[in-house]
C-alpha cells in the first residue's frame, strides 16, 4: 500500500459510533469485495489531503472552538487525574480560553477530595494552568500509593458466617468523621436549633403592595391524598410550633398542595400564589446585563454557592 492509503486505513481504524457507517463505506471503496480495478484506481486517485478534507466535511464541528468550550465544561475526572489531564488539555488547546477560564473549568472537574488539597495548600492554589495539571497529577499520585501502601495482605481461612457477615457489612462515618477537620472551628454555624431563630418583628417588614383595584379571593382547596394530609398535618404543626406561621386572617386564602422531590416518597409543600400574584404591582427597574455581571467575575477565584432547606428566615 502507498503512504496515502495508509494513512487513510489508520485514520479509518481509529473511527467507531456515529461515524461508522462512513467508515464501512470508505473501508469499501479502498478494498473493494468483487476486487474490481476501477474502484482501486478511483481509490488510490484521492489524495490524503483530499481525503482529509472530506473527512473534516462531514464530522469536524462547524464551530470548533464553541463545541470545545461546552464538552469541557461537561468533562469530569473519573479515576486518574493523568488521564483527566490529557483529555482536559486536548479541549482546551481548541477553545480559545485563558488561564483564568480554564483553571475554573478543570478546578471544578476534579474529585472534590483532590480540589480541596490543591485549593488549601500552604502556599496556595496554582496561578497557571500547566501547574495545576502537575499538580493535580502529583498530588493524585501521591494519593494513590498512600493507598497501596496502607493495603496489607493476609492470607487466612474464612468460615461461611464471616464471609457472609462481611459482605453484609455497612461501613458508616459519624458526622465528625464527614466533616473536614478546617471547617471544625464553624459547626456551630450549621447547628439546626440555632437556624430556626426567627428575626423580632420591625417598621420595615415585608409588605405586598396589591392594585387599587384587586380584589381579595378565598381560592377552592385543592384536594389532598391521605398520605399528603398527615403531610400538611405534619408542616403546619412544626411551624406552627417554631413561630414561622400563624393563624391567617387575611380575606384572601391561596391552595396548598404537595410536588414530589427528588428522594424517593419525599414531598415538597407548595402554595398556588398565581392569583395574588396578578394583583401585585411590580417592581419595575432595568436589569442589568449578563455580560457586564460576567465581566466583573473575570478575575475571581473562589466561588461560593448558598443552598437553602426552609432558612429563609436567616436571610
Amino acid at each position: 500500500a502507498n503512504t496515502d492509503e495508509k494513512k487513510k486505513m489508520i485514520l479509518l481504524s481509529f473511527l467507531k459510533g456515529k461515524t461508522t457507517d462512513w467508515k464501512t463505506t470508505e473501508q469499501e471503496r479502498l478494498f473493494p469485495e468483487d476486487d474490481d480495478p476501477e474502484e482501486k484506481k478511483k481509490a488510490a486517485k484521492e489524495t490524503w489531503s483530499t481525503f482529509k478534507n472530506r473527512f473534516r466535511k462531514h464530522w469536524q464541528p462547524v464551530d470548533v472552538a464553541g463545541d470545545a468550550q461546552m464538552r469541557i465544561r461537561d468533562l469530569q475526572m473519573k479515576e486518574r487525574a493523568d488521564n483527566y489531564v490529557n483529555q482536559f488539555r486536548l479541549l482546551a488547546s481548541q477553545t480559545g480560553y485563558d488561564d483564568i477560564a480554564l483553571i475554573t473549568f478543570f478546578k471544578e472537574g476534579l474529585v472534590p477530595s483532590l480540589q480541596d488539597k490543591i485549593m488549601l495548600r500552604p502556599e496556595g492554589p496554582p496561578k497557571t494552568i500547566d501547574k495545576w495539571y502537575e499538580i493535580a497529577i502529583r498530588y493524585n499520585n501521591q494519593y494513590r500509593g498512600e493507598e497501596d501502601s496502607d493495603e496489607v495482605r493476609i492470607n487466612a481461612k474464612l468460615s461461611t458466617s464471616q464471609v457472609l457477615a462481611q459482605a453484609h457489612e455497612v461501613k458508616l462515618k459519624s458526622l465528625e468523621e464527614l466533616i473536614p477537620p478546617y471547617l471544625s472551628d464553624y459547626t456551630n454555624r450549621f447547628e439546626k436549633k440555632k437556624s430556626e431563630r426567627f428575626p423580632p418583628s420591625r417598621p420595615y417588614d415585608h409588605a405586598i403592595d396589591l392594585k387599587p383595584d384587586f380584589k381579595p379571593r378565598d381560592c377552592k382547596v385543592y384536594s389532598l391524598s391521605p398520605k399528603e394530609r398527615i403531610e400538611q398535618d405534619k408542616f403546619l404543626d412544626e411551624n406552627l410550633q417554631k413561630g414561622y406561621i400563624r393563624p391567617s386572617k387575611s380575606p384572601m386564602a391561596s391552595p396548598f398542595f404537595f410536588v414530589s422531590k427528588k428522594e424517593a416518597g419525599a414531598l415538597r409543600p407548595c402554595q398556588d400564589y398565581r392569583d395574588l400574584n396578578n394583583g401585585t404591582i411590580k417592581n419595575q427597574y432595568p436589569l442589568p446585563l449578563v455580560t457586564d455581571l460576567v465581566d466583573k467575575l473575570k478575575m475571581a477565584r473562589v466561588f461560593t454557592k448558598l443552598d437553602l432547606q426552609n432558612g429563609y428566615n436567616n436571610i
